[in-house]
């Protein structure tokens, strides 16, 4: 399994365990080096594609913007960023899809708090002439 493409079809959870078995063997083999890398950068694919999901989870279970990026060990800026573009795949997928579970209130939520917590960062911490308009999404919410 020395190549990514071999790698990336596996389920992240055989991955996982296959580089935990790697970390237990001392072996110094070329051919055992690359099949680290290939698991490695194929989990690191599979977890890179979930940390979006789990940033809306997190959100939506009362975790606070700045709790997120945190525990995600990125920035407030990347945080909001991963989300955003996950949940513009999500907001087109519903659309593409409209049999599917609408989910849009959700992530039409998870939208207002990101806002409102880059009002209020603002707000505490003014950069230069950077002004940013209160949030005007379900202010009541």
């Amino acid at each position: 399994m020395s190549r990514f493409s071999d790698a990336e079809g596996k389920s992240p959870y055989s991955l996982a365990r296959a580089w935990v078995a790697s970390a237990l063997v001392d072996t110094e083999t070329p051919e055992a080096h690359l099949d680290k890398l290939a698991t490695m950068a194929a989990l690191t694919a599979w977890l890179t594609r979930w940390l979006p999901i789990h940033i809306h989870r997190a959100l939506l279970a009362g975790a606070s913007v700045e709790e997120v990026a945190d525990a995600a060990g990125v920035e407030f800026a990347e945080a909001t960023r991963l989300w955003r573009q996950w949940s513009d795949g999500q907001y087109a997928l519903q659309e593409a899809m409209p049999t599917l579970p609408d989910k849009t209130a959700e992530y039409d939520l998870v939208d207002d708090l990101i806002r409102r917590a880059a009002y209020d960062r603002n707000r505490s911490n003014p950069v230069g002439n950077l002004r940013l308009t209160p949030p005007t999404v379900q202010e009541a919410g």
